[in-house]
């Protein structure tokens, strides 16, 4: 996981580019804002936006990106919604880990 440091823009809560093996190109990012964020504004209007947000505060969308996390597709491959800030950030390292590369090494006997 590359994580960010907490960004400077109040709406966001965390962002991080995730390496997986769930989706062509290898990346996610998961990407966790109040919903009274400009993005979720924009998806709502192109009809991707979440419907079981009403009554929370914060969600955590996970799009499918590149090694840079420029985005390939803005189609929520996953989402949750959250009512305060804390929960919001708790939710988005499950998010993190659902979505992580698990490398397991098995010895062959």
């Amino acid at each position: 996981m590359e994580s960010t440091a907490k960004p400077k823009n109040p709406n966001i809560v965390k962002d991080d580019i995730v390496k997986t093996n769930k989706v062509e190109s290898g990346y996610v990012e998961v990407f966790t804002c109040s919903l009274d964020n400009p993005l979720v504004n924009f998806l709502d209007m192109v009809g991707l936006g979440n419907d079981d947000a009403v009554g929370k505060s914060f969600e955590t969308m996970v799009f499918e990106c590149d090694e840079k996390g420029n985005v390939i597709s803005w189609e929520d491959l996953d989402a949750n919604n959250y009512k305060t800030e804390k929960e919001a950030e708790l939710g988005h390292q499950k998010m993190v880990k659902k979505w992580e590369l698990k490398v397991v090494n098995k010895i062959n006997q």
